[in-house]
């Protein structure tokens, strides 16, 4: 293929050479071209001009990797920022003030709680015989800090085959509503704890969670 690629690439430079050749030597001899003859060989230009850019396009677009490379997920936690806005409707209704504290860090917190949300793992190693796997013991972190801020981390799971990091497909719902429910119930709501799909799942491994590594998973 590169071969092929190459060989468009020389064309397109030769036939640049020419035109810029013959425009230069155009400029040094006197014409006296029909308006006729000058448009037909504008629209001469325009055609050459418009096949050189396909050609051009083609080159660039075999030189792009059929199978682009997806970078190993390499964080063992992760914070989710986006969802910030769905906590705050939900803690709307008891009007408790909170802000989303976007370092990933145990530093300056003053509570937290360790539960766990529900996701399917992908790993994106292609020499792994193992695709996908789901989890209803997904560690979740919720800290929170002084001055209403709050997070909560989601840690990650290594694939049992090749021990590399999966990259996780979230079930967001089980996040909002155990994030919601932790700060209602730090903020002193009374409130009945949101209900657990009880469904048999595999058991949970702790030698490929990374919550269990760090020690706040309660597996």
């Amino acid at each position: 293929m590169l071969d092929c690629v190459f060989s468009k690439f020389r064309h397109v430079t030769n036939y640049l050479k020419h035109v810029k050749t013959s425009t230069h030597k155009g400029k040094k001899v006197a014409t006296s071209n029909s308006s006729k003859d000058q448009k037909v060989s504008s629209e001469h230009d325009h055609s050459q001009s418009t096949a050189v850019t396909q050609t051009w396009k083609s080159v660039l677009l075999e030189l792009q990797p059929q199978n682009p490379y997806v970078e190993p997920t390499t964080i063992s936690s992760q914070l989710y920022p986006h969802l910030h806005e769905a906590i705050i409707n939900e803690l709307a209704e008891h009007r408790i003030p909170a802000s989303f504290h976007e370092d990933n860090s145990d530093e300056g917190s003053i509570r937290d709680y360790s539960t766990f949300v529900m996701g399917r793992f992908t790993c994106d190693n292609n020499s792994c015989p193992r695709n996908a796997w789901t989890s209803k013991k997904v560690t979740l972190f919720i800290r929170k800090y002084s001055n209403d801020r709050y997070n909560a981390a989601v840690y990650d799971q290594s694939c049992k085959f090749c021990e590399e990091l999966g990259r996780l497909a979230m079930d967001e719902k089980s996040y909002v509503d155990r994030v919601s429910y932790r700060l209602k119930r730090w903020a002193g709501v009374e409130m009945e704890p949101p209900q657990y799909n009880l469904k048999k799942t595999p058991p949970h491994v702790k030698e490929h969670c990374e919550g269990c590594k760090a020690g706040i998973c309660g597996g």
